[in-house]
This record gives C-alpha cells, sequence and structure tokens, in this order.
C-alpha cells in the first residue's frame, strides 16, 4: 500500500535538483569562461554566509565548464572541504581550476597551488575561487592576480521567495500545499535554512508528501533545524551569540537602544557584532538591522528560555510598537480574547493542527491562520508555544 495513505510521509528519493535562483550569477561565470581565451586569467570570487550554496553552485559551474569542453583542474585542492566536489578529467588551454573555501587554505597551501597552476604556463585560465564572507584571503588574492587580469564579484545572497517555493517542491518532489509555501516564505530564501527545514520535518513527519501535494501535518518546526541554527552559532563569538539571542528575546525588529541597554554596551561596541552576525548569515545586509527571516528570528528567540525572554521584555518595557503592528506587552494584557479567538487557543493547546481546529469550528484555515497572526501580533510572540503561555498568563 502506498506509504502516504498510511499516513506516513514518503521520503523523495535523494538526488540533486537544479538550481534555483542563481541565473544571474551563472550567467557571469558563463560568460567568463566563453570569453576566457581574451586574457592570460579571469579570477572570479563567489562569496556567501554559511549555507548559501558556495558548493553547489561550484558543481553547476563545473558542469558548465564540462558542457563546454573545458578541462577542470581540482588535483591542487590538496584536502579538506574541497574533497566535496567531483573528480573532472583535464584538459590543454583554457580551463577552470576551482577553489572551495579558500579561506580555511593555509598560506604554505596557497603558495603551493598559485606555484604549481601558475608553472603550466596556459592561456585563457578562469579561477573560481569559493569563500565565506568575511573572510577576504587576502594573501591568496594577491597570489593569484595580476595587473591584466579580470577580477570578478559574485556575492550569493538569499534566493527569491519564487524559486525558493521552486526549489522545496523539487527537494519533496510534488506542489507545496498554501500552509507548506507558507513555511518555506518565512525561511527568506536561505538555501541550507531551507534544506535542513523540509528534511527535519521529513525526519519527524510532520509532512505528508502525496503525488497531488505537499501537506503540513503538523506546525512545529523540527529539531535538526534548531540544531543546525546553534551549530552556525557555534562559529561566532561569545558575545556574537549574546547579542543575537538577547536581541531574538526582545522582539521581532532589531532595537540597538534595547539590545545596548541590556548588553551594557556603547553603541560602537555593537558595530563588531552586528558585521559578525551578518557574515553568520543571520542577520540582513541591508541598512535595516533586522534578522535574516521570520524563521531565524523564531529559531534564535526559542534558545531563550520561556522565563527568561519574558523577564528580559519585562525590563526593558515589553516589545515597543513598530511597523508591523506589535504593540507593549502590558497593553496586550489589556484586551480580553474574543469568544473565536478563545476557541482557537483552547484546541491549539490540546495539541491540534489549524486544519483541525478549522475542521473542529467548521471555519476555512485562512481564518485560523488570521486569527493566530492578529494574536501573534497582539502578544508580541512568535510562535504557538509562546502564545500559549503568553495567554495562560493573562
Amino acid at each position: 500500500m502506498n506509504s502516504a495513505l498510511m499516513g506516513r510521509p514518503h521520503i523523495p528519493t535523494a538526488r540533486t535538483p537544479p538550481l534555483r535562483g542563481r541565473q544571474r550569477e551563472m550567467a557571469m561565470v558563463v560568460d567568463a569562461l566563453e570569453n576566457s581565451w581574451a586574457r592570460e586569467s579571469t579570477f572570479i570570487f563567489v562569496e556567501g554566509t554559511i549555507g548559501s550554496g558556495k558548493t553547489r553552485f561550484l558543481r553547476e559551474c563545473i558542469e558548465t565548464a564540462r558542457d563546454m569542453g573545458l578541462g577542470v583542474s581540482r588535483r591542487n585542492l590538496l584536502h579538506g572541504p574541497a574533497s566535496r566536489l567531483p573528480e573532472e578529467g583535464e584538459g590543454d588551454g583554457r580551463g577552470l581550476v576551482v577553489i572551495d573555501d579558500a579561506d580555511l587554505l593555509s598560506v604554505l597551501e596557497i603558495d603551493g597551488l598559485v606555484s604549481s597552476e601558475k608553472g603550466r604556463g596556459r592561456q585563457g585560465v578562469v579561477w573560481l575561487v569559493a569563500r565565506r564572507v568575511g573572510n577576504c584571503s587576502r594573501h591568496l588574492h594577491s597570489r593569484l592576480s595580476l595587473p591584466g587580469d579580470e577580477i570578478l564579484h559574485i556575492p550569493l545572497g538569499s534566493i527569491p521567495p519564487a524559486e525558493a517555493a521552486v526549489l522545496a517542491a523539487d527537494l519533496l518532489g510534488a506542489p507545496l500545499s498554501l500552509p507548506v509555501a507558507e513555511l518555506v516564505r518565512r525561511t527568506g530564501g536561505h538555501p541550507k535554512l531551507l534544506v535542513e527545514l523540509l528534511n527535519g520535518m521529513l525526519e519527524e513527519q510532520t509532512l505528508l508528501v502525496t503525488s497531488a501535494e505537499v501537506r503540513l501535518l503538523e506546525d512545529r518546526l523540527p529539531e535538526r533545524l534548531y540544531r543546525w541554527v546553534k551549530a552556525v552559532l557555534d562559529e561566532s563569538s561569545p558575545q556574537c551569540r549574546q547579542f543575537l539571542r538577547v536581541a531574538a528575546a526582545l522582539g521581532d525588529r532589531m532595537s540597538l537602544d534595547r539590545v545596548r541597554a541590556m548588553l551594557g554596551l556603547r553603541l560602537v561596541e555593537l558595530l563588531p557584532l552586528i558585521d559578525e552576525a551578518r557574515a553568520l548569515g543571520l542577520m540582513t545586509t541591508s541598512p535595516d538591522l533586522t534578522f535574516h527571516s521570520p524563521l531565524v528570528h523564531q529559531v534564535l528567540s526559542a534558545m531563550v528560555p520561556s522565563e527568561l525572554r519574558r523577564i528580559l521584555r519585562r525590563e526593558v518595557g515589553g516589545p515597543q510598537q513598530h511597523e508591523g503592528g506589535g504593540v507593549l506587552l502590558s497593553e496586550a494584557k489589556t484586551r480580553r480574547l474574543t469568544d473565536k479567538e478563545r476557541a482557537i487557543v483552547r484546541l491549539l493547546a490540546q495539541g491540534m493542527t489549524n486544519g483541525q481546529v478549522a475542521r473542529r469550528l467548521t471555519i476555512s484555515p485562512n481564518t485560523v491562520n488570521y486569527h493566530l497572526k492578529k494574536l501573534f501580533r497582539h502578544y508580541g510572540v512568535n510562535s504557538r508555544v509562546e502564545l500559549l503561555n503568553a495567554v495562560g498568563e493573562d
């Protein structure tokens, strides 16, 4: 019998889905490969945060170069993370030299790599170098490039929402239902965050994959996602971890004055912490200081014990009014729940999903979502668990 009919999610066959949301970046690489004959060397520096898909992008570039009949060299990548790239045959003349995680190479490794490749005297070589944001690899840059070489920089940011939805459907092997599509939207187009979310939900069987669509069985985030975000935090300094968790606990929009007051820091002392958080990919690089996505904020906030979150918010006066419509927590206490809201909260407390609540109350799932979003804003919370705790204190 079909496993989907038995109530167990079907885990799609492992395969590499098409590269999504990187059309502009791939066009830059293709143009450099096609015109490499006109110069001795071209250097393409691919820069991205943790989980931005640098290695996956390199794989696509390797396949493209091979399809164009160019040789691909990785024999000098020595060891370590670069070994994730596939072995390719080498060619004569024009070709592609690939270096993954260049910021992890030592000065000695860089010198050996450059001497070996440049000693071959090839014309029209394209160097494709991937590194993390915030790691300049100055020695590699200066050893590789000459004044006549072309240098390109390709930043790998988030992928557009529509492309993220297509990628999710690729990974799951079926179209997304509206609740699943909304969950995907909350990842903010972060490739690794999206992959960890979906894999974790499949592992915990909170998604049901059928040939018709992917359905949401339970509205909770998987432990795998929390583990991945924690692993990213472990790459940061203790000060940055504290900064991010406190900021997340205080509300969904970053307030430097409130964070500074909580941490006892001067504003100028926050600048390196902001740079570090952005390099991790947990905060946006836009002028507005915000978390990368609602999902990142939700996970970081959940890492702070609920009692501590309440104390932090009380000490700074609760979540302040902002454009998203949030209100002070103390103000939220003054309004009583409507009968409809009280019924929804009671059924949520029994462990029902949004769909089950809708069926029990004979209303549409969209109506349930509308009331929940309104309650989330009203109480200044970001999850069902936080909402139940906040309502319970009323």
